[in-house]
């Protein structure tokens, strides 16, 4: 080879291979602990809000050592905070993971329950017994499990669901807050740990639960003024004689000391269970909440909002002080991720005089129900709704001989007239979408679960909402775009905050690239470059 040739021989070789050491290799970490912060409703625009007012112990912290990405897009249509949870934790949408929200119709019950009930188990502290096993395919949790047994595992949330989605299907402890006022867990992860039982016994529970949230400084010194201020200062005084543990339960949830309290068992697990102790990584994952008393959207408005993350920042700080002392930061991946939240109140649209309404699922499926009598002949031909899911009587439609499509689309073109109502789709039209992931009829179908989907699926016109028979939400108001931000934190990864377009189904495996192992079996999002 000629003498001149072979010198550029030689330097093309070395230029690959430096390429290669520089970007062919992503970035890898061997932690001893990975903390999954989720923080339900926390959107981006809260961060910016209220990040002058932060210590710098808390989500200051967080952040100083993360990879900050504050528009994690959702690519899928579902209902519940569990779907989300679900996708983000399996790396993959509904259509494959199987929970399509909180709650699904059980045709064993023949009611609506939860996704995760299951009375194969019994419940411990709790009068329901949830398992792991209608979780379709494998989370990061069971991915670390499978790559090492001696891994622990532990899930820390406030609903059950929210617990067994984080914990996975061979977790070693999975915890959640029962309607009982208490600690609960199910015989599906065996018992609950002694040091919870001891926190039951000692009633530290109901000591929250009953607790009266007061402002940590003078209302003068917030930027908002609070929903609700009672005469004596208070945002919040339960009322204990005259509600039920449920009732208790529900509006304990919404303040800073149900957050506290749940950083106090995190604090206990990582002590007590000692996680990160040797070199086989654990997790440990933890729900908290920014939603307030009354107001379940994530509006950044109200006194009570500033109030709750200004705790939750506390606690947060007191938490990695934990994780410092006990593991090491070096040694611990955190990851910290909002959930997407409607933007927007119907009471906020109704001050704004902007079109918004509430969606009367049991008068509209009594009407769908009528008509289908007249079209077809007597009967139950609605087997069961929840969530904006029409399921058809399919026992009655072959009594009467009759094409399934052709009253999939008879009932989609009903539908379309009430009030409310922004577009119906046949399970047909879902099934057979295509296009981009932002297509509406594409989320649909990344939502879409064929063993737990209706026949008939529907949407919201903007500012429009369903509720239950308790007035409660359910689902989300079908926004074009719902985002949630995320931070990959640990000391060796580079501060920054990135613009680049990513899928919640991302997340999973890029941790798994950074902790080096398989990602979860169907696992179907792309790795995220990060410094």
């Amino acid at each position: 080879m000629h003498t001149k040739t072979l010198k550029h021989f030689v330097i093309c070789i070395l230029f690959c291979v430096i390429t290669f050491c520089c970007y062919g290799q992503s970035k890898q970490i061997s932690p001893k602990l990975i903390v999954v912060v989720c923080v339900d409703g926390m959107q981006a625009n809260h961060l910016t809000t209220i990040w002058p007012y932060l210590g710098n112990g808390g989500f200051k912290r967080i952040m100083s050592m993360g990879h900050y990405i504050p528009t994690v897009m959702c690519n899928y249509i579902a209902s519940g905070t569990a779907a989300d949870y679900a996708s983000l934790f399996t790396g993959t949408t509904p259509y494959y993971h199987g929970v399509t929200g909180n709650k699904i119709y059980n045709k064993e019950l023949e009611d609506i329950s939860s996704i995760f009930e299951d009375q194969q188990y019994d419940g411990i502290n709790d009068d329901n017994a949830y398992s792991a096993s209608n979780i379709q395919s494998m989370t990061i949790a069971d991915a670390l499990k499978a790559t090492s047994q001696q891994s622990k595992v532990i899930s820390i949330a406030q609903q059950a669901e929210c617990s067994v989605i984080m914990a996975g299907h061979i977790a070693d402890l999975a915890i959640w807050i029962s309607d009982k006022g208490k600690l609960a867990t199910s015989t599906y992860y065996n018992k609950l740990p002694s040091w919870a039982n001891k926190m039951n016994n000692s009633g530290l529970v109901t000591n929250y639960m009953t607790s009266s949230w007061r402002p940590m400084y003078s209302l003068s010194t917030y930027r908002y003024k609070p929903l609700n201020v009672t005469k004596d200062g208070y945002f919040y005084k339960p009322s204990i004689k005259n509600s039920t543990t449920k009732e208790l339960l529900k509006a304990f949830q919404h303040t800073p000391y149900c957050n506290t309290m749940i950083k106090d068992l995190a604090k206990e697990a990582i002590v007590i269970e000692g996680l990160g102790k040797d070199n086989i990584t654990d997790i440990l994952t933890i729900q908290f909440n920014s939603h307030i008393v009354g107001h379940n959207n994530s509006e950044f408005r109200y006194a009570e909002r500033e109030d709750l993350y200004l705790k939750l920042d506390q606690d947060l700080e007191m938490l990695i002080n934990t994780i410092s002392k006990n593991v090491g930061l070096e040694n611990t991946i955190i990851i910290l991720s909002g959930t997407p939240s409607d933007t927007y109140s119907t009471q906020t649209l109704q001050q704004l005089r902007i079109s918004n309404g509430v969606f009367n699922a049991k008068r509209s499926v009594a009407l769908l129900n009528a008509y289908l009598m007249s079209q077809y002949g007597d009967g139950n031909w609605v087997s069961s709704y929840y969530s904006k899911q029409i399921v058809l009587n399919r026992d009655l439609i072959n009594v009467h001989n009759l094409d399934i499509r052709d009253v999939r689309e008879n009932v989609a073109e009903f539908i379309l007239q009430l009030d409310g109502i922004a577009a119906a789709y046949t399970a047909d039209d879902i099934i057979s979408a295509t296009g981009k992931d932002n297509d509406i009829l594409v989320e649909l179908r990344n939502g879409y679960y064929k063993q737990r989907a209706g026949d008939v699926i529907f949407t919201l016109l903007p500012g429009w909402c369903e509720v239950d028979d308790e007035g409660n939400q359910i689902g989300f108001n079908n926004t074009s775009q719902r985002t949630m931000p995320i931070v990959i934190a640990h000391p060796q990864i580079k501060e920054q905050t990135s613009s680049n377009v990513c899928y919640i189904t991302d997340i999973v495996p890029t941790i798994c690239k950074l902790i080096q192992i398989p990602t979860p079996n169907a696992s179907s999002g792309k790795v995220i470059d990060i410094d």
